[in-house]
């Protein structure tokens, strides 16, 4: 259980998240109150805890990740 806890400290659900779901839970946990755009917001956060990048939906333009 702990290595689960290490693996997704924000406890998310097991599920992938839009850029706007995903920017709103950020926004949420951390108390973000801020004018940063969403896909600003995520790609500062992934740039910054990329282990959360697997969590993001993809479209057909970007590429996968390293982790998955």
């Amino acid at each position: 259980m702990n290595e689960k806890v290490n693996k997704n400290p924000l406890a998310l659900d097991d599920k992938n998240y839009t850029i706007e779901e995903f920017a709103l839970l950020i926004r949420k946990k951390f108390g973000v109150n801020d004018n940063l755009p969403n896909e600003i917001l995520v790609s500062a956060f992934i740039e910054k805890y990329p282990m959360y990048s697997c969590k993001i939906k993809k479209d057909s333009n970007q590429g996968g990740c390293s982790c998955c």
